[in-house]
């Protein structure tokens, strides 16, 4: 197969996929018959770099790379680098395949489930007219070519071996395609097969449609890739900020910012408690901290957005004060945090945003999500934010309460359009989006292998993993959340690929990327819920770690959760939309 690429775009694309990969490239040196194994790198906008092993005899050779799904080889001229063993070079002027098949083959993503059927062939190349081999069988294609094909079937079958031969009936891109092929391999329940007896003319058309299909899933993952890379970087800006200053963010910034923000919370919470459960509250003290400090049983959050900050406040408790309140609020006795317990933990966060609102300007208009109850033997609470939390804490005769408040600045203003928002409903729309984006990062970008186990509705959730990373969404007509729950194993796996760091223990830089996963997965799914009028604006992400934390929304709204395999461990992806009230 011949596929050569001589845009310089489409040059860089290819490079920076292959960079980011981290998948070993092989050095040709002139005028040597050894090879020289490296790590591609991108080093600025216009360079990239290679990181050898060994030192290497020449600096003029060939570069034979691996890039999404294709091998490519092209001359470079390198120049020495700053460290050992390191060469800087320009991206190349053209790239050629280094592929002894005839045609591009392309994988078909697992959520398109295209269908095969199978027809079993004798040796002489008909069909059987008897026996067990009689019977047509479905297999699920994996990856095509013009001249070729590999699929999946559900059970082992001993006639799949190398040169045995079947007829193949699928529709590929709009086309039909019924052709005789040969088996040439066999890998347990994964068949790969050479079609035999398909027309040139159809063949040149496979081909020219699949090659269009490549572009155009070359540019998506190009700018998924994109994501990560800004991911990346992001995790280690917020690293260099914390090591130059010990905290995260501006204090003067955020005071002058912030401030009129934080002091209609703080007497909202002051009042709401007053009146509500008859506790006079008394400010001990406001810290500035990049992660909570204390640890806490029972947590309350409820997301706000307005035209120029954006937000989390939760109501933190230990399980005595919690149970002490319900008593005040609710009447009777509480001796552990039960439904109670929660829903009051819930609507006093809500009450207390609702009345914040009321002292502020008339064009500062918040839009609230609902409130998030977690529930969890001593669990921390963290943010994905470049701002640090606002940790304020009260003391009363029942024991310590917190609020900690997060707050950054919008990025993007949620546009209001002048008609109505789009009609909502929940249906699978709304969810597919996000898994979909789900499964391409975690195995075209991560690289780990996936599959799901299945779909269930919760009314609460209790995560099977120690970290769930979660935002909020707000769109037209609807608002919602999107939770993602890991693994230690996974989230430290997943910190190593974004920024090449191996660590041992979880700690905030972890629980940094497991936020921007959220937020890059999000993002991912963003076009797909545009084009159903549903562009949507996301809250910070947040981070709960603990063992065994409960997670609910207030009311009558149910998760839908999504179990995952993963070659690195379990994931969890859990989502929830409500309507806006009218």
């Amino acid at each position: 197969m011949k596929f050569s690429v001589e845009e310089p775009e489409k040059i860089q694309i290819y490079m920076e996929i292959a960079a980011f990969s981290q998948v070993p490239c092989v050095f040709y040196p002139e005028a040597s018959s050894r090879s020289f194994e490296g790590i591609l790198e991108k080093v600025d906008n216009e360079r990239f770099g290679m990181v050898f092993k060994q030192w290497i005899p020449a600096q003029k050779g060939l570069l034979v790379i691996r890039s999404f799904t294709l091998q490519f080889k092209c001359s470079i001229d390198m120049e020495k680098g700053e460290r050992p063993k390191e060469y800087y070079f320009l991206p190349p002027a053209s790239l050629s395949s280094h592929d002894p098949r005839k045609y591009l083959r392309i994988p078909i993503a697992p959520q398109l489930t295209k269908i095969v059927v199978v027809k079993k062939l004798d040796e002489a190349g008909e069909p059987f007219v008897e026996g067990v081999d009689k019977k047509l069988i479905q297999g699920v294609i994996q990856d095509v070519s013009a001249n070729g094909i590999a699929f999946k079937i559900a059970n082992t079958d001993s006639f799949f071996i190398p040169g045995r031969q079947v007829q193949l009936t699928y529709k590929l891109f709009g086309l039909d395609v019924d052709s005789p092929a040969r088996i040439v391999s066999d890998g347990v329940t994964l068949v790969r097969c050479q079609l035999s007896g398909l027309k040139p003319a159809l063949q040149h058309q496979l081909n020219q449609k699949i090659t269009v299909s490549f572009q155009r899933m070359l540019e998506k993952h190009h700018s998924d890739l994109l994501q990560l890379i800004e991911a990346s970087s992001h995790l280690r800006h917020i690293e260099r900020e914390k090591n130059k200053s010990g905290e995260l963010g501006d204090r003067r910034k955020l005071d002058e910012n912030f401030i009129g923000l934080i002091n209609p919370i703080l007497d909202a919470a002051v009042n709401v408690m007053e009146h509500m459960a008859g506790l006079k509250l008394i400010k001990r003290e406001i810290r500035l901290e990049r992660i909570c400090a204390a640890i806490y049983d029972l947590s309350s959050q409820i997301s706000f957005q307005g035209p120029k900050v954006d937000g989390h406040l939760f109501l933190c408790l230990k399980e005595s004060v919690a149970c002490s309140m319900a008593g005040e609020i609710l009447g009777g006795s509480h001796a552990s945090i039960d439904e109670n317990v929660r829903d009051m933990a819930g609507e006093l966060c809500n009450i207390i945003v609702g009345n914040a609102k009321k002292n502020l300007p008339r064009d500062q208009v918040y839009k609230l999500s609902t409130p998030t109850i977690i529930v969890g033997k001593e669990h921390l609470v963290a943010v994905l934010s470049k701002f640090p939390v606002v940790r304020i804490i009260f003391d009363s005769r029942i024991g310590q309460i917190d609020l900690n408040l997060y707050l950054d600045e919008i990025s993007e203003k949620l546009k209001l359009e002048s008609h109505p928002p789009a009609k909502f409903e929940y249906k699978t729309e709304l969810i597919n989006p996000i898994l979909r984006a789900t499964e391409n990062i975690f195995e075209n970008f991560l690289f780990l292998e996936t599959r799901k186990k299945g779909v269930v509705m919760r009314e609460q959730l209790a995560p099977k993993f120690e970290l769930s990373g979660i935002l909020d969404v707000f769109g037209k007509g609807m608002h919602g959340k999107i939770l993602l729950n890991l693994s230690n194993k996974l989230a430290l796996q997943i910190h190593e690929i974004l920024l090449g760091i191996e660590k041992e223990t979880i700690d905030d830089e972890v629980k940094d990327a497991v936020g921007e996963m959220v937020n890059i997965i999000t993002g991912n799914a963003k076009g797909e819920f545009e084009r159903m009028n549903l562009g949507y604006n996301v809250s910070t992400p947040y981070v709960i770690y603990g063992r065994n934390h409960i997670i609910s929304n207030a009311g009558d709204n149910p998760f839908i959760s999504s179990v995952y395999w993963s070659s690195k461990g379990f994931f969890e992806v859990c989502l929830s939309f409500t309507a806006d009230e009218a």
